[in-house]
């Protein structure tokens, strides 16, 4: 009897069909990726560390501090692996996946040379979860698991503590399968 083995993902689009508010859809988010299989510390709006939590960028021109609606950390980590940002289901997911890669670009801008921070950008409308990866080039490129890009579904947390290639690629110890 050997342990069942790990699945990469973990699916967090479509949600049901009633689940159309942004509220709902990011309560819904949240349950998903704190659940055993994803592994994920999730916090809302700030990290808990002051040097990051203030200095995200504003979306708009007022001048205030941003505040990204997600922030996914890998367990025992205070820095945060991803950006997530939430819409309803009427708001095209790639609105939200903009939002989030303004909130990483932004805070690459304000703390260069700064290790680890996030990298990974997440747009969710509850239909479907859009994802990037800004690499050290400062460029965007889509997150790749097995040479397919990653939608719907969101990496475990063991995969992303294993890096992620300049091209968007999770690197992918042996004993997880490969491909989403």
């Amino acid at each position: 009897f050997g342990a069942a083995p790990v699945k990469p993902l973990v699916t967090i689009a479509p949600l049901p069909a009633e689940i159309t508010g942004e509220p709902d859809v990011e309560v819904e988010a949240i349950n998903r990726l704190r659940s055993l299989a994803a592994g994920y510390v999730v916090k809302q709006r700030k990290c808990g560390l002051e040097l990051i939590d203030k200095v995200w960028p504003s979306k708009s021109s007022g001048g205030q501090m941003g505040k990204p609606d997600l922030l996914l950390l890998l367990p025992n980590s205070k820095k945060p692996a991803c950006v997530w940002e939430n819409k309803d289901r009427g708001t095209n997911a790639t609105v939200a996946l903009d939002e989030a890669k303004h909130y990483v670009a932004g805070l690459h801008r304000a703390l260069p040379g700064e290790p680890a921070l996030p990298r990974v950008a997440a747009g969710f409308n509850g239909s479907e979860l859009l994802l990037s990866f800004y690499n050290n080039e400062g460029a965007w490129v889509p997150l790749k698991l097995g040479g397919a890009v990653v939608k719907d579904g969101f990496p475990v947390a063991g995969l992303i503590r294993n890096g992620i290639s300049s091209t968007g690629t999770i690197n992918v110890p042996s004993e997880i399968p490969h491909s989403p």
